[in-house]
């Protein structure tokens, strides 16, 4: 009954964020109205509410899933895995996230070239990802990632890397793996970020218990 319950609410939730998009994209987004949202997708306004809190939050799907993802991975590296690698491994799930749903991200880019002022509801998201990633590089670098820089430029290079690669997975068509293209794009900076840290080109952070 449970996983019935959490099926029909990601249901829901992108049966609204799919309306939201179609409707900011034909109309614009001042013009859109919640009870224009609602309406097309066939639930009442106390639904909307139950899963989001304004119009501007329906831009976005689920950024917490996203979030999840990258704590998952770098929770789950083993006491001798290099942080970039498990940070490699993270950016690989976000963009298989983003590949699972090729029609709400092109809606999203869509009504973002027309709405710049919506990116700002997806950048609030993307600081938290550069958050995870920062506490986990200082932890393993046995630094303080408010006084310590490098954690933090790892985590706001990282984060920017991902978001370059998105925009050309877009910009293709999504003809190509957005994984693919992800990945080709973080080797690009991996070398670059392994200097920073350790002064070592096999992508590896020296702290604790890492070798």
């Amino acid at each position: 009954m449970n996983d019935l319950r959490a099926r029909k609410k990601v249901k829901v939730r992108r049966a609204l964020v799919t309306a939201a998009l179609r409707l900011f994209d034909a109309r614009g987004f001042e013009a859109t109205t919640i009870d224009d949202i609602t309406d097309a997708a066939e639930v009442s306004r106390r639904t909307f509410f139950r899963y989001f809190r304004s119009k501007e939050d329906v831009f976005l799907l689920d950024p917490e899933r996203k979030l999840d993802l990258i704590r998952r991975e770098l929770d789950a590296r083993r006491a001798d895995e290099p942080t970039l690698a498990a940070v490699r491994r993270a950016l690989g799930s976000i963009a298989r996230d983003y590949a699972s749903d090729v029609e709400i991200v092109r809606l999203q880019h869509r009504v973002v070239a027309k709405e710049p002022a919506l990116a700002a509801r997806e950048y609030v998201y993307q600081v938290r990802w550069e958050d995870a990633i920062a506490e986990a590089v200082a932890a393993d670098l046995g630094v303080d990632p408010a006084a310590d820089t490098r954690s933090r430029v790892v985590a706001h290079v990282t984060v920017g890397a991902l978001r370059s690669a998105v925009a050309a997975w877009v910009a293709g068509g999504f003809e190509d793996d957005a994984v693919d293209v992800t990945m080709s794009t973080f080797d690009l900076i991996e070398p670059a970020l392994a200097v920073l840290l350790d002064g070592q080109r096999s992508g590896g952070i020296a702290g604790p218990g890492l070798g």
